[in-house]
């Protein structure tokens, strides 16, 4: 455990942990004495933008949407999210709020004016990390569709997915 500060100007702490890698588990298979639950997929397969700035979380978003059958663009931005969304048909954007460039309720509120050019309605999601009291409300005035917290669970998220493109 280690902190470097400097007053004024803020403070970095790290930490270690010596882990070890774990065999992957499969749908059905048990870790300790809890199941990892099946999943049971949408209706039909979507293509999926996803934008989201952080490596990790990206992987496993990734890995979340294809379980579920799904195809996901990738965007690290929301410039480069307005842009995609600009050049390709999608059934669906998740949408990370806190992004470098350009942030996710301003790339939501071009994303909406396109729709609005276009006609066609596709919903936009929050996936985010604001998960105090009236981030909700606060993320959802500012025109996107629906809100999952991170850490982001499977079922949460299928649960947006069934939810938006019912």
């Amino acid at each position: 455990i280690g902190v470097a500060s400097e007053p004024g100007k803020g403070s970095t702490f790290w930490f270690t942990l010596p882990l070890e890698k774990q065999p992957q588990q499969k749908a059905g298979d048990s870790v300790g004495e809890t199941p990892i639950p099946a999943f049971s997929g949408s209706l039909r397969p979507l293509r999926i933008l996803l934008v989201e700035d952080s490596a990790i979380s990206r992987r496993v978003l990734l890995q979340m949407l294809e379980k579920m059958g799904h195809a996901a663009t990738i965007a690290v931005n929301g410039a480069e999210a307005v842009k995609r969304f600009s050049r390709q048909s999608f059934d669906m954007v998740l949408m990370d709020i806190q992004m470098p460039v350009m942030d996710g309720i301003a790339a939501t509120k071009q994303i909406k004016v396109m729709q609005k050019e276009t006609g066609k309605k596709v919903p936009v999601v929050a996936i985010t990390a604001n998960a105090m009291a009236g981030d909700r409300e606060r993320i959802l005035s500012q025109g996107l569709d629906d809100y999952v917290a991170k850490p982001v669970k499977m079922e949460t998220l299928a649960d947006a997915i069934r939810r938006n493109t019912a």
